[in-house]
Formats: structure tokens, C-alpha cells, sequence
């Protein structure tokens, strides 16, 4: 009987806390529901000056030193040069320094998604915060072989050729996982 009784008064207190805990409270920076200005100032003042920082570096060539000889995302990796998170990742598709310059292929549409996926996954879930980061792509050298050269492209003062040179180019950005914006008038 003295068995049955300390099994169940274990059991019980193993069960106490889970059923009392309170539920988890979202953090108010992560509730859809709020304003964007209340939201922003929650997770301003919950960043550390060094979070802060982070959300202003742009990695663009660095991005290789999150990768594996294969160009694959190895979280260990960002665990070490990005552990704070990062504001901005610069030309996802490119392979900047891996292979021949001119010669070696970016990456497809899907080896960019898995990417930017794979690094939005690391930041959402593993950084303290969980903030995601920005993706670009270049918009004058980085699509060239899609697109023609800087020097022929429509420029500002030439509205109608800048917005159909965007029409034209936005459908490759955007099979890569990079947003594309056409310029306003």
C-alpha cells in the first residue's frame, strides 16, 4: 500500500506543475493583433544594443561562411558568425567566391528558396529574438544574364522603359525568393 501511495503522490507532483502552469504569453512584438507601433517599441526595448547592431549588417560574401562545401546552410556555422541574428542577407542566388568567377552558375530558383528558407528557419528559431532577415537581390549586376547590361537599361529619367524593365525582370526575383519593388513615380 505504502508503494501504490508514493506512486501516485510522485505522479502527482510530476502532473502539478503542467497542470497548473499558466500558457505561455506571446511576446506583444509578436501578436498580429497589435498595432505595429506598439509592437515595435515592445521589441526595441527588449533588443540589447548588440541585437540592435546586428539588425544593420548586411552579409553578402560572409554568407559563405554559413555554408557547407556544397553551398548548403549549416545552422552550426551561424550559430558562430551570426548569433545574434543579422538584419539583411545580400544576393542569396549568387556562388560570390565558390567555383570560377563568369564560369560557375548561381544558384537555381529552388537551391535560392531552400537557402533563404533554411535562413529564415536558423534566424525564426534559433536567435533569441526571432527575427527574420531582409533577402535582396541585385537589381543592376546581379540578374545580368537575364537582363541587359547597366549601361543599356532604362534609367530614371526614362519612366516608361524603368517600368517595363521591371515587368520584365520582377518574375526572376521574385522564383528566387527576393522581393522586387518597381520604382514609384
Amino acid at each position: 500500500m505504502r508503494r501504490k501511495g508514493m506512486a501516485m503522490l510522485m505522479t502527482a507532483a510530476t502532473l502539478a506543475p503542467a497542470i497548473g502552469a499558466a500558457p505561455q504569453e506571446v511576446p506583444l512584438y509578436r501578436d498580429p493583433a497589435q498595432p505595429v507601433e506598439r509592437r515595435v517599441a515592445d521589441l526595441l526595448a527588449r533588443m540589447t544594443l548588440e541585437e540592435k547592431v546586428a539588425q544593420l549588417v548586411c552579409i553578402w560574401q560572409d554568407k559563405n561562411k554559413l555554408l557547407d562545401e556544397d553551398g548548403r546552410f549549416v545552422p552550426a556555422r551561424a550559430a558562430v558568425e551570426i548569433p545574434l541574428g543579422v538584419g539583411h542577407v545580400a544576393r542569396p542566388s549568387d556562388n560570390f567566391l565558390r567555383g570560377l568567377p563568369g564560369v560557375t552558375p548561381g544558384r537555381t530558383p529552388r537551391e535560392t528558396v531552400e537557402l533563404v528558407n533554411a535562413i529564415q528557419r536558423y534566424l525564426v528559431e534559433e536567435t533569441r529574438l526571432g527575427i527574420p532577415a531582409m533577402m535582396h537581390e541585385e537589381g543592376l549586376h546581379g540578374f545580368q544574364a537575364r537582363t541587359p547590361p547597366s549601361s543599356r537599361r532604362p534609367s530614371p529619367w526614362r519612366p516608361p522603359g524603368t517600368r517595363s524593365w521591371w515587368r520584365r525582370s520582377t518574375p526572376w526575383w521574385r522564383a528566387r525568393s527576393a522581393p522586387a519593388a518597381p520604382p514609384r513615380r
